[in-house]
């Protein structure tokens, strides 16, 4: 009987700290309620340092967004679902020709507007 009782008080004592800890833990890192995340309005304006019409290309070496040499405005590239994503969502996963044609996927690199990467940095529209 002494030996049940003496487990039994053991794993209370193991078992609640760790109990505890895994419910303080719950609601770490998830957003909450009460906060709203804002979401990229792709009609408005931001205000930043980048170019808002301009296309701009990640580096995977640096992890540095770069002003595209060419093509340099994403409104007209020729590659439909390139335009489409940049207009409706501020980046794209692509491949592209100097002239803004679409090509293949094969380690396709991130594209975003400026518009898209003042949003990223600021989040605050233009007056």
């Amino acid at each position: 009987m002494k030996t049940k009782l003496f487990v039994a008080v053991l794993l209370l004592v193991l078992l609640l700290p760790g109990l505890a800890l895994a419910a303080g833990k719950k609601n770490k890192g998830e957003t909450p309620k009460s906060e709203t995340v804002a979401e990229y309005q792709p009609d408005g304006r931001y205000a930043g340092i980048y170019k808002w019409e301009r296309l701009y290309i990640l580096s995977s070496r640096t992890k540095t967004w770069f002003a595209s040499k060419a093509p340099k405005v994403w409104g007209t590239l020729p590659c439909q679902s390139a335009r489409v994503a940049l207009r409706e969502k501020g980046h794209f996963l692509g491949n592209l020709s100097d002239d803004g044609r679409c090509l293949g996927d094969a380690e396709a690199p991130q594209w975003a507007s400026g518009n898209y990467l003042n949003f990223m940095t600021t989040g605050k529209l233009k007056d």
